[in-house]
């Protein structure tokens, strides 16, 4: 029997498709302000990643971080 692989190296091996098949599955799910758009709805968009069989791990939120902070310097910088 294969020894599982540690947690941390389960998560180093997250393919980063995933991630983006949250981003782009999750698009309706960001909060606004009256200054325009204030990021991601955390919590709706974890579920979003259930719904779609993938499993919320560290890796995969760190990574949708990293595209809520490109999303949000875009749309600041077009004026949204």
């Amino acid at each position: 029997r294969p020894t599982e692989r540690p947690l941390a190296a389960r998560q180093a091996i997250l393919p980063r498709w995933k991630a983006m098949r949250v981003y782009n599955a999750s698009r309706m799910q960001r909060r606004w302000h009256s200054g325009g758009i204030a990021g991601f709805d955390m919590p709706a968009v974890l579920e979003v990643a259930k719904a779609y069989g993938i499993e919320p791990l560290p890796h995969l939120i760190d990574l949708l971080v990293l595209l809520e902070a490109k999303e949000l310097e875009v749309a600041h910088k077009d004026g949204q």
